[in-house]
């Protein structure tokens, strides 16, 4: 799970275990996790439809 943005974060390493970092006002820590982020949107699939079926 990453929750990130220009200067602030919460990054959970695995959904397994409780490990899991926070950066607070710090953009220089902040960047890697928001370029990380940007290359995930960027690689991502196509989104789920929003119509409603089978009713």
């Amino acid at each position: 799970m990453l929750l990130i943005d220009q200067e602030s974060g919460l990054i959970r390493f695995h959904r397994d275990h409780a490990r899991s970092k926070e950066i607070i006002d710090d953009p220089q820590s902040a960047k890697p996790y928001c370029k990380r982020f940007e290359d995930l949107w960027e690689e991502r699939g196509p989104s789920v439809s929003a119509t409603t079926t089978g009713l």
